[in-house]
């Protein structure tokens, strides 16, 4: 971390030099990141089990689960170094960061969704207020030298080559959002991604064609994580991996740092818990000391 600080703070210089304004901006950002260790940032489509993914790795329920996908910010899941719980906040045009209990951030966000959902209905245009929030939570299985980053799913936000579209969420939210908002400004915090699969949905053409575009813009070191395992035969499990490689490999094979892990996070099948601790450990690994 000290040395991406100093090389940070380099670049940023040269940035200054050439009035690259933007790029200042995103230095910026990974310097205010660097007292949250790893930058694990979890994408994929919506209903790809990435909050499932989240709970799992960290031992306990800190991410909600929905059946219609309701994120519509960043939430990122920290280690309290302390005995308390609570929740670090950024509101829409500022990167202030305010600190309110865990409570009153749920019920903010229920307001919230209240009140997206009701401009819904009265075909009106209400962006969400909340972005950002860094939840500090106890007892998290992955320590203190990882940090969680929970995305909106691909299908809520649709990637296209004009960064300045913009895109609705999934029917009873409606928040609309640019792409900017969420990839421009969160891709590049990433120390590492994980990418998720659904294990019986391989073939998806959102993802395939988000993974190229991604890629294309910046370069991240990537673990593929197909998740739902359950929902695939153990016997097929070969063919999910031989899949993976057939649409995905020549994409993804030069970021990989670890082949395509396959997991089961939740639901009632003897499989949960299948590859949460190996990728677990893969994560610890490569944390910063």
């Amino acid at each position: 971390k000290t040395i991406l600080n100093e090389r940070l703070a380099q670049l940023k210089s040269i940035a200054k030099n050439y009035n690259l304004i933007d790029h200042m901006g995103k230095m910026d950002d990974r310097l205010m990141d660097d007292e949250l260790g790893l930058m694990v940032l979890i994408i994929g489509e919506g209903n790809f089990g990435k909050s499932s993914l989240i709970n799992a790795l960290a031992g306990k329920p800190i991410a909600p689960v929905a059946i219609i996908p309701k994120t519509f910010k960043i939430d990122v899941y920290c280690a309290s170094l302390s005995q308390y719980e609570y929740a670090m906040v950024r509101m829409k045009n500022t990167k202030t960061k305010i600190r309110i209990s865990i409570e009153e951030t749920m019920m903010k966000y229920q307001e919230e969704e209240i009140a997206i959902t009701q401009a819904r209905k009265a075909n009106e245009k209400r962006d969400a207020e909340i972005i950002e929030v860094i939840w500090y939570r106890t007892g998290l299985a992955y320590g203190s030298e990882i940090c969680l980053v929970d995305s909106p799913g691909l299908s809520q936000f649709s990637l296209s080559d004009n960064i300045n579209s913009e895109r609705t969420l999934v029917k009873g939210l409606g928040a609309n959002y640019r792409v900017e908002d969420i990839w421009e400004k969160w891709y590049h915090r990433a120390d590492l991604v994980l990418w998720t699969f659904a294990a019986d949905k391989m073939e998806s053409a959102e993802s395939k064609r988000t993974v190229e575009i991604l890629c294309n813009k910046q370069r991240k070191e990537i673990i593929p994580v197909a998740t739902k395992a359950d929902q695939v035969e153990t016997k097929r499990w070969e063919e999910v991996h031989t899949r993976y490689q057939y649409i995905y490999g020549k994409l993804l094979g030069q970021y990989m740092i670890a082949d395509l892990q396959l997991t089961v996070c939740g639901g009632k099948s003897c499989l949960v818990g299948t590859g949460i601790k190996e990728l677990r450990a893969k994560l610890l690994e490569l944390a910063p000391e």
